[in-house]
């Protein structure tokens, strides 16, 4: 792709009458109280692109994406068996022996007692995927064994997956991963975090040509906070208004290159009716 940048590092539908997903569960708690120097520090050196190092302990959905051991991408927990990430990550195609997770990490050197690793048993990529417009850019990856939620701090424990009936745009949500400094550059060590604005239907449609109903767009052009290569398939996060719990508003999916003007997400109400039906036939 030219002008856009797939934000995978690189390593050799409708919504109507969508279901309410993991909503009766401890889905988007935690993680309350984020720092002000991931909105107000654009350091050069301090980035997912313009952001901080996360808090210890926070954004517990947030999972490291492996292939063949080496960080690929990011993702989020859905439940106790679930993976949402990008569709463009699964580079290698459906063998799930050759991806693997790291959930609740904030140091990758160094796990703390509730990290968890798992392998993966099963890779379900959207059916119409195209890997040129990147459009329904979103797959599923099931653990090799369940995980526990911690339900007291929130180090380990599900996002929830918007139904649609919340507005999200023209407010602030968070983007989180490993990926790179900036375009090119290296993988972070630590878990970083970065306020974007999330934008209209009309601006992403405008500016980048997207399909609303299942794409959004966040971050705008000179604002220097972005999510960039190896962030790819993990979170853009809102607090919801309705309940006070993150809500995974979309996938980290492409954007301009360089990295730092604002991108595509696949938008998760979008494709709600897909998580479910697939996690029905293959065991939730």
């Amino acid at each position: 792709m030219n002008w856009f940048l797939c934000l995978a590092s690189c390593v050799l539908v409708a919504q109507a009458s969508a279901q309410t997903l993991n909503m009766n569960t401890d889905c988007g708690r935690g993680t309350n109280s984020v720092s002000r120097r991931s909105v107000d520090d654009t350091a050069a050196e301090d980035k997912i692109v313009g952001g901080s190092v996360a808090r210890n302990g926070d954004w517990g959905w947030q999972v490291a994406f492996k292939i063949f051991g080496s960080l690929s991408c990011g993702g989020s927990v859905i439940n106790n068996n679930w993976v949402v990430t990008a569709a463009h990550c699964i580079v290698y195609g459906p063998t799930a022996s050759y991806y693997s997770v790291d959930i609740g990490l904030n140091d990758r050197n160094n796990p703390d007692s509730w990290s968890i690793r798992r392998k993966i048993s099963k890779v379900i990529v959207h059916e119409s995927y195209s890997d040129r417009s990147l459009r329904n850019d979103i797959a599923l990856v099931k653990l090799e064994y369940s995980v526990q939620f911690d339900t007291t701090n929130y180090r380990v424990t599900p996002v929830c997956i918007p139904d649609g009936s919340e507005d999200y745009a023209n407010r602030d949500g968070y983007v989180t991963g490993y990926g790179t400094l900036f375009s090119g550059g290296s993988v972070s060590r630590y878990l970083r975090q970065v306020s974007v604005p999330v934008k209209s239907p009309a601006f992403c449609e405008n500016r980048f040509g997207v399909d609303s109903s299942t794409q959004v767009c966040a971050g705008v052009s000179g604002l220097g906070r972005d999510t960039c290569q190896g962030d790819s398939g993990g979170p853009l996060v809102v607090k919801s208004r309705v309940d006070r719990r993150w809500h995974l508003v979309g996938l980290t999916s492409y954007g301009p290159n360089p990295c730092g003007e604002g991108g595509v997400y696949t938008r998760l109400s979008g494709f709600n009716n897909w998580i479910v039906r697939n996690l029905n036939a293959n065991g939730v």
